[in-house]
């Protein structure tokens, strides 16, 4: 009986093992297939050893820069909007470090973010006077920003932006900011080389408003943007 029982649980072993190597195999060639049928928009700007994408539309002044929120869209997350403001002015959008297109970084911070933002504009020949508009965790990079570049800044837009204090009133009300969604996301950001996020997450499906070829991008890299 012990003998069959081990046979059992080598068996379901080498199961497991197969499995996860297939499917950290089919995750590297589907991020390689993504690289081929959702190529980089706009640009990727080296920022000093890392490149940041950043896609720039239209002409005029100020420039309006688009900051994305904590999602896995990046520049895509404004997809809806993009087109129709820079009829009017200039208008970039840009994926944070890891996002997308963009190259990660070794540490994320709150100014790191700014800073790169700036750096990212500054390489792409990119001219103040800046509008900045945050989603989100945008919007607090939308202050950092301003705080360290003020000069550059004709003004700041929030759209339904984090509060830079909200976790510490979160906390002082007794709600965890470590609740289930973020421990999900944390599980599937550990697990994403094994095609488990892929294999869940799909094509992607669009958000109100937004192009389904912009759906199916985000969907396709979510795995490394997660």
């Amino acid at each position: 009986m012990i003998r069959i029982l081990k046979k059992v649980l080598l068996g379901l072993l080498a199961l497991v093992v197969l499995v996860i190597v297939v499917g950290a195999v089919w995750e590297q060639v589907q991020r390689r297939s993504a690289a081929r049928r959702f190529p980089v928009q706009g640009t990727l700007v080296d920022i000093g050893g890392r490149k940041i994408q950043l896609d720039c539309r239209g002409s005029g002044s100020p420039t309006v820069v688009l900051i994305h929120g904590l999602d896995t869209g990046g520049s895509l997350s404004w997809s809806a909007v993009h087109d129709s403001i820079a009829q009017t002015t200039r208008t970039c959008a840009y994926s944070r470090a890891g996002i997308m297109w963009s190259d990660p970084t070794p540490a994320f911070t709150p100014a790191g973010m700014a800073e790169d933002l700036h750096a990212a504009l500054g390489a792409a020949g990119e001219k103040a006077p800046f509008v900045l508009v945050g989603h989100s965790l945008g919007g607090p990079i939308n202050l950092i920003y301003t705080k360290l570049y003020g000069d550059q800044v004709a003004g700041v837009v929030m759209v339904d932006a984090s509060h830079p204090d909200q976790f510490n009133r979160f906390k002082a009300i007794g709600i965890s900011t470590e609740n289930m969604a973020v421990k999900a996301i944390k599980v599937a950001a550990s697990l994403s080389w094994t095609g488990v996020v892929r294999a869940f997450a799909g094509e992607g499906k669009p958000m109100p408003h937004q192009p389904l070829e912009a759906a199916h991008a985000q969907g396709a890299w979510t795995p490394r943007s997660i």
